[in-house]
C-alpha cells in the first residue's frame, strides 16, 4: 500500500523530473495530475479513487485530533527530497478545487481545506496548527521556503510567493494553480463544441483556445494574458487538451485521467562548412514520467529514443524532407504499452533558437521560445512572409539583411536569419498569423545572458576564475542586478548596471547563485555555478 512518502516523492518527481534546467517550476496539483500519478502505483490497491487515496494518506499524516502537525513533514526524506510537498500540494488542491466565480480569501479557502482533512469548523479562520499570532509567519510557510529552496539547489525556477494583504499568505498555493477545475472543465467544452481532434503541439493549440477569449470568465482570461506564464500555461492547456483526447473526449472531469500516448517532436537543425542545412526529428520527453526503452520507426528504420539532455531524446531519423516538415508525420513507438506515437506536428512556421548548453555550436533547435536579446531563425512558410514584413515595418523584429531577404530551404519553405525582438509593444499590431504573433512576442520585458568564460559541456557550470560576463536585456536603460548564494543564502552582489551591455560579475566563488535582475515593476531570474577543477567529471562530460 502506498503511504506518505510514496506519495511525496512521486509528487517531486512528477514535477521535476525530464525538466530543463532553469525551468519556472509551478506545483499545480489538481484531479488528473493525482490520476496519472496513482496510475503509476500498483493497481491492486483497492481504492475509491486515486484523489481520495492521496487525500487520507496526507491527513493520516498530519491531522492529530483536528489539529495540523508538520513536524513530521519539515525535514528532507532519505533520497534529499523535502517532505512537505504532499502536504503543499493539499493546499495547491484548495485552490485548484476552487469554483471560477468564487472569491479566493481566507475564509473560503481554508472552508474547503478543513473539508479536505475533515476537521471542523470552530468559529476561527485557520485551523488548529495552523494559527498564529499576528507578527508570526504560518508554520506552512516554511515548507513552501524548503521547497523553493530545494528546487534552486537543483537548478530550477521557484515560482510560490507570498502576497499582499489579507491573502498574503494564501498566495503561496494560489500562485501555484495554473488552471482550476472548473477552467479544465471549460476548456473540455470548449474542446467538444469545436470537434478539435488534430494532434497539435503547445503552442498551436495555445493560440487557438486565445482566440476564443471573449468566451471565458476573469480568471481564465486573466492567465490568458499573463505573458510570465505563458510556457507553463501553454503546456497545462495542452496536457488537458491530450486528456481530453485519450478519454473519449469527455466534457468534465471525472477523474479518469492517463498520461498521453503520444510523445511529440520539436526540429533541430545543423548547418555544415558549405552551408548545407538539415532538419532532424526531436523527440521531446514526457515530464515526470518514466518510460522504458523505446524504438521509433521512421521510413522504414528503427532508431532507439535516448536521452540527450532533459527534457529531450537525441535527434533520430535521417533529414527530413521538405514533404515531411510541410504536412507533419505520424511515426510508430514500439513497444506501445506506454506510448503509441511520435507525432511531428504541421506547422506553418518554426522557431529555432541556438542551444542553450552551447550557443557558439552552430545547432539551433525548437528548445523553447526565444528570449528577449536571443538571435534565432525562423522556418516558415513563403505565405507567412507578408507578416513577417509587417513586424519588421513596425520595428518589433529584425533579420540579418533588407526587409525582402529570404533563403530558401525547400519548396515553398524559408528562413530568415539573425532574428531579434526589439520591442514589447505588440498589441496595437494585427497580422494574419495570430500563432506567429503569439510566439514572437516576448514573454517577459528582461532577460539574462551569459557569455565567454569557461564553461563545463554539458551543464550550466563554469569554472572558477573563468566566469561568464553577464548581459541583461531589457528595455530600460538601466536595471537592478542582485546576485545571492543559494547555499548560505548571503547577497554576493548588488548593483545598477547598464541593460544591454556586457558586465563582470565579481564574487562568484565556487557555489551555485541566483542572479536576479529587475526594472519597472518586472523582474527575472537565473542560476549559474561555479565549480573547480575537482570536481568535474571528465568522463561524464566528454563528447
Amino acid at each position: 500500500m502506498n503511504d506518505y512518502s510514496d506519495w511525496n516523492t512521486a509528487l517531486v518527481r512528477y514535477f521535476t523530473q525530464h525538466v530543463p534546467y532553469g525551468t519556472k517550476i509551478y506545483l499545480s496539483i489538481d484531479h488528473d495530475t493525482l490520476e496519472k500519478i496513482g496510475s503509476d502505483f500498483a493497481q491492486d490497491y483497492n481504492h475509491e479513487s486515486w484523489i481520495a487515496n492521496f487525500c487520507q494518506v496526507v491527513r493520516d499524516q498530519v491531522v492529530k485530533d483536528e489539529k495540523i502537525d508538520l513536524d513530521t513533514v519539515s525535514e528532507l526524506d532519505d533520497s534529499g527530497y523535502p517532505l512537505g510537498v504532499a502536504f503543499l500540494g493539499i493546499m495547491v488542491l484548495v485552490a485548484n478545487q476552487m469554483a471560477e466565480d468564487e472569491n479566493l480569501d481566507q475564509t473560503n479557502y481554508f472552508s474547503r481545506f478543513r473539508q479536505i482533512f475533515s476537521i471542523s469548523e470552530d468559529g476561527q479562520t485557520r485551523p488548529k496548527g495552523l494559527r498564529t499570532t499576528q507578527n508570526e509567519k504560518p508554520p506552512e510557510i516554511q515548507l513552501w521556503e524548503n521547497w523553493n529552496r530545494w528546487l534552486l539547489k537543483q537548478g530550477f525556477i521557484p515560482t510560490a510567493q507570498q502576497g499582499s494583504g489579507s491573502n498574503k499568505y494564501i498566495n503561496y498555493p494560489i500562485s501555484q494553480s495554473l488552471l482550476r477545475n472548473a477552467d479544465k472543465d471549460r476548456l473540455r467544452r470548449l474542446f467538444t463544441e469545436k470537434q478539435w481532434q488534430t494532434r497539435w503541439d503547445e503552442q498551436t493549440l495555445f493560440t487557438k483556445v486565445a482566440s476564443e477569449y471573449s468566451r471565458f470568465p476573469q480568471h481564465l482570461k486573466s492567465l490568458i494574458d499573463d505573458r510570465n506564464r505563458y510556457e507553463a500555461l501553454a503546456t497545462a492547456i495542452h496536457e488537458t487538451y491530450e486528456d481530453w483526447l485519450e478519454n473519449g473526449s469527455r466534457t468534465i472531469s471525472k477523474g479518469r485521467a492517463k498520461y498521453s500516448r503520444q510523445l511529440y517532436a520539436g526540429i533541430y537543425r545543423t548547418e555544415d562548412f558549405l552551408g548545407n542545412i538539415d532538419y532532424y526529428l526531436y523527440p521531446k520527453q514526457q515530464r515526470g514520467r518514466s518510460l522504458g526503452s523505446l524504438t521509433v520507426e521512421v521510413n522504414n528504420k528503427q532508431w532507439d529514443l535516448r536521452e540527450d539532455r532533459a527534457g529531450w531524446y537525441l535527434p533520430i531519423g535521417d533529414s527530413l524532407p521538405g514533404q515531411e516538415i510541410s504536412e507533419g508525420q505520424t511515426y510508430q513507438i514500439s513497444p506501445s504499452n506506454q506510448v503509441q506515437e511520435l507525432v511531428l506536428p504541421k506547422r506553418d512556421f518554426w522557431i529555432l533558437v541556438p542551444d542553450p548548453d552551447n550557443p557558439e555550436s552552430g545547432v539551433y533547435a525548437s528548445w523553447s521560445s526565444p528570449k528577449l536579446g536571443d538571435q534565432f531563425i525562423i522556418l516558415f512558410r513563403e505565405s507567412l512572409f507578408a507578416d513577417l514584413q509587417r513586424l519588421r515595418d513596425e520595428n518589433l523584429i529584425q533579420w540579418e539583411g533588407d526587409p525582402e531577404t529570404k533563403h530558401q530551404v525547400f519548396d515553398g519553405w524559408y528562413e530568415v536569419y539573425q532574428c531579434q525582438v526589439l520591442s514589447k509593444v505588440w498589441d496595437a499590431v494585427f497580422i494574419q498569423s495570430a500563432e506567429l504573433k503569439n510566439a514572437l512576442q516576448p514573454t517577459t520585458s528582461l532577460s539574462i545572458s551569459f557569455s565567454g568564460g569557461l564553461k563545463v559541456p554539458k551543464t550550466n557550470a563554469w569554472i572558477s576564475n573563468h566566469s561568464p560576463q553577464v548581459t541583461i536585456f531589457a528595455f530600460h536603460p538601466t536595471v537592478e542586478v542582485q546576485v545571492v548564494n543559494i547555499i548560505t543564502d548571503q547577497t554576493v552582489y548588488t548593483q545598477s548596471l547598464s541593460s544591454n551591455s556586457l558586465h563582470s560579475i565579481p564574487n562568484l566563488t565556487e557555489g551555485s547563485f541566483m542572479i536576479s535582475a529587475s526594472c519597472l515593476g518586472q523582474s527575472t531570474q537565473r542560476l549559474i555555478k561555479v565549480v573547480g577543477w575537482n570536481e568535474i567529471d571528465f568522463l561524464s562530460v566528454s563528447v
